[in-house]
């Protein structure tokens, strides 16, 4: 065999070695990253945080603004908020829904009562939601 050929063989040689370590790397890669993933992955609850604003009563409703921070590291779906509000011993429910609320993610919603005029009791709470 003569030098050139030798050389057009070490060259063709040296192409599919860099080419499958190449490919090898970037398997490797996909799998250290899904083995990451998966050891990371959190079965932590979903916990949320409810921050009421001051209400306001407008046009014959009673406007209650609320801010919800999602504090888990993991995505709620279909989260359903419920607020309670009374006077006395006349109380309303008002309830919302948000399609979802993502990792710490933090939304705003405002409950709307009809037959409160103000409320000095109020609560705001999760009812529900899903895991997506």
């Amino acid at each position: 065999m003569s030098d050139e050929q030798r050389k057009n063989t070490d060259d063709q040689r040296t192409i599919a070695e860099w080419v499958s370590l190449g490919i090898t790397v970037l398997l490797a890669s996909v799998i250290g990253t899904v083995i990451a993933l998966w050891v990371t992955s959190s079965n932590d609850p979903v916990r949320f945080r409810i921050a009421v604003g001051e209400g306001r009563f407008e046009e014959g409703q009673y406007y209650l603004p609320f801010s919800i921070v999602n504090d888990s590291n993991r995505t709620a779906a279909q989260v359903a908020v419920e607020g309670r509000a009374g006077v006395d011993d006349k109380e309303e429910t008002a309830t919302t829904v948000f399609s979802y609320i993502a990792s710490q993610e933090k939304a705003e919603g405002v409950l709307v009562f009809s037959e409160v005029k103000e409320a000095t009791n109020v609560k705001v709470r999760v009812v529900s939601f899903q895991r997506p």
